[in-house]
């Protein structure tokens, strides 16, 4: 891929899948390494997401935006993002997980020191604000032209509409709609609240 001039020297992500460049597959090894060392092995089935290979750590066959636009930029990345991540509200690691792991193996798993913190992590936007607020406090950037944020984030806040259509209810649609008009100016605000994160950091571009 062909590289700009230099614009910036760092480029930080949040976002979802499109953006997430291994931090679901970082917090699912990070708890499975735990889970192995506890009980010798792996409960059947369990393995780090997104399975890799084919995936080498991403949700999708290549790299993702933020990677795009570091490369084009000239800059190096740091990547907060995290597959599956709202806009608005919370979602903890712990959440997404126990929608496929069987309610006994997540009892077991939750028994083993270290992956009840793994797993309440907030993978959320404001859980990644979090962390990058943490990150750049303990080594904050230069307050200048050569820092930007990258985000890209809120589709799966309307994507969780999709299960509260009812097509027996005639009326499900208008209901969906309204909640669709609801929803955006509430994911808005959150990438605002972004925005003004980074200023605040002193990251003077958000793209």
């Amino acid at each position: 891929m062909p590289t700009a001039i230099t614009q910036f020297d760092e480029i930080y992500a949040v976002g979802d899948s499109l953006s997430d460049n291994g931090g679901i597959y970082q917090l699912s090894s990070e708890a499975l390494a735990l889970v192995v060392a506890a009980f010798g092995s792996a409960p059947e089935g369990l393995q780090p997401v997104p399975i890799s290979p084919p995936y080498d750590m991403r949700f999708s066959n290549g790299p993702v935006l933020p990677e795009y636009t570091a490369e084009l930029l000239g800059a190096t990345l740091q990547d907060f993002a995290f597959g599956a991540a709202p806009a608005v509200g919370s979602l903890t690691f712990g959440d997404l997980a126990q929608t496929v792991i069987p309610p006994d193996v997540l009892a077991a798993i939750l028994t083993v020191p270290g992956v009840p913190e793994i797993f309440n992590h907030d993978i959320s936007l404001a859980g990644q604000l979090a962390d990058l607020t943490a990150a750049l406090t303990a080594n904050p950037p230069s307050p200048s032209e050569d820092t930007a944020l990258v985000r890209l984030i809120g589709l799966n806040d309307f994507l969780s509409l999709q299960g509260s259509y009812n097509p027996d209810d005639p009326n499900s649609a208008a209901i969906i709609a309204a909640q669709v008009q609801q929803l955006i100016p509430e994911v808005i605000a959150a990438n605002h609240t972004a925005a003004v994160t980074a200023f605040n950091l002193g990251i003077d571009t958000v793209i």
